[in-house]
């Protein structure tokens, strides 16, 4: 089971207790991975530096500074869930795509962070589900080097952000673990029904993606 664990839940103590709680009770008897969304720390830079206008250097060291309180956070969540799990839990961290419009740190800070503070996985995705997927923002050959970097250091990848059936070679290319899909399985876009047909249509062509390789 993946259990998306939202940035926003962080406004909330109540909610960020009930949360983390929630996760450990379910791991009992089942193999969770928690994915923590992005946290509040580089929103507090982007906001100091709107209003102080920071020189580009202060407000670089600041973001490492907050990336650092990342770190914190999501080496928090694996001695959370290991805890609660009793090792059968593991954390995926996220990293965006398109950062730069959410204040969040890129894919190639987040997976040394990642890796330091002891997560399992790391999710490339998108934030902004009205902008580019996955594929429009990053090139085939950056792709694949974020990919081999986080495999390097001991994560596995999973890719997703607005990708479609013809965008899974895409994904296999660039050497992911993982694919995830929404609105590819949803009539009506990512807030639709999961429809069956479209269902077995992504799994069809990820056997024959398989198939091909071997």
């Amino acid at each position: 089971m993946v259990v998306k664990f939202g940035g926003g839940v962080l406004a909330h103590h109540e909610h960020f207790d009930a949360a983390l709680a929630s996760i450990g009770a379910a791991a009992r008897d089942r193999r969770l991975l928690v994915v923590p969304g992005g946290g509040p720390f580089a929103d507090v830079v982007r906001e100091v530096d709107r209003r102080l206008r920071l020189p580009d250097d202060a407000a670089h060291w600041m973001a490492v500074l907050a990336m650092d309180q990342y770190a914190y956070l999501i080496a928090a969540a694996v001695r959370g869930a290991r805890t609660g799990g009793a090792e059968r839990a593991g954390v995926v961290a996220v990293a965006y795509a398109d950062a730069d419009r959410v204040a969040s740190l890129p894919p190639a800070a987040l997976t040394k962070v990642a890796a330091r503070a002891g997560a399992d996985g790391l999710l490339i995705d998108t934030a902004d589900k009205r902008g580019p997927g996955l594929r429009r923002l990053v090139a085939p050959g950056a792709l694949a080097t974020l990919v081999a970097e986080a495999h390097q250091t001991g994560l596995f990848v999973v890719l997703a952000g607005k990708l479609t059936a013809d965008d899974l070679p895409f994904a296999r290319d660039a050497g992911a673990d993982i694919v995830g899909i929404r609105g590819a399985a949803c009539d009506d876009g990512r807030t639709g029904r999961v429809a069956a047909r479209k269902v077995r249509l992504l799994r069809s062509l990820c056997a024959a993606s398989a198939n091909s390789i071997n």
